[in-house]
């Protein structure tokens, strides 16, 4: 009994053994160098645009677009949401006022934010956060304005972010 045991156990090690003994991975240096040459380190994210097409809009269809922004979690308050204006994304600045993991919260604080706010908010999902954004402001001295006027509303974390913005004409 004590023999077929250890042979059992002998059995064992000896598979243990010859399956850690693989070759170790060659790693080839000059395919990774030749990787690495196509990286542009001077890459500005902000100055892309995608608005390579235009989409025209009648009146009739001005209301179907606003329940459509309510649906995707862009909601608007500011003054024109009738009017048929032309919007153009420019480089600028948002004022962030939460960033949060659990979507209820987030919504409840866009509601709050878009009674407090003239400016238009934004509830954008950047995983795991939401996110909620107010302002379009093409300035950086239009942001710190609106940064002021948010931590006086109670929103005491805001902080400005650089993005894309909508500037209507």
């Amino acid at each position: 009994m004590n023999i077929l045991r250890n042979l059992t156990i002998l059995l064992i090690l000896a598979l243990l053994v010859a399956c850690a003994a693989t070759k170790p991975a060659k790693v080839r240096k000059e395919k990774v160098a030749e990787k690495s040459k196509g990286i542009i380190e001077d890459l500005d994210p902000l100055t892309f645009t995608d608005d390579d097409f235009v989409i025209e809009v009648t009146p009739s269809e001005v209301s179907g677009l606003q329940k459509a922004r309510a649906d995707t979690g862009v909601a608007r308050a500011g003054k024109d949401t009738t009017g048929l204006k032309t919007v153009v994304k420019v480089p600028g600045y948002r004022i962030q006022i939460a960033a949060l993991e659990d979507q209820g919260k987030a919504m409840e604080i866009q509601k709050e934010a878009m009674l407090k706010f003239t400016e238009d908010v934004y509830l954008i999902f950047d995983s795991p956060y939401y996110k909620i954004r107010v302002g379009n402001c093409v300035t950086r001295r239009e942001a710190e304005e609106l940064q002021k006027k948010a931590v006086r509303l109670g929103f005491l974390d805001a902080w400005i972010i650089r993005t894309m913005v909508e500037k209507r004409e």
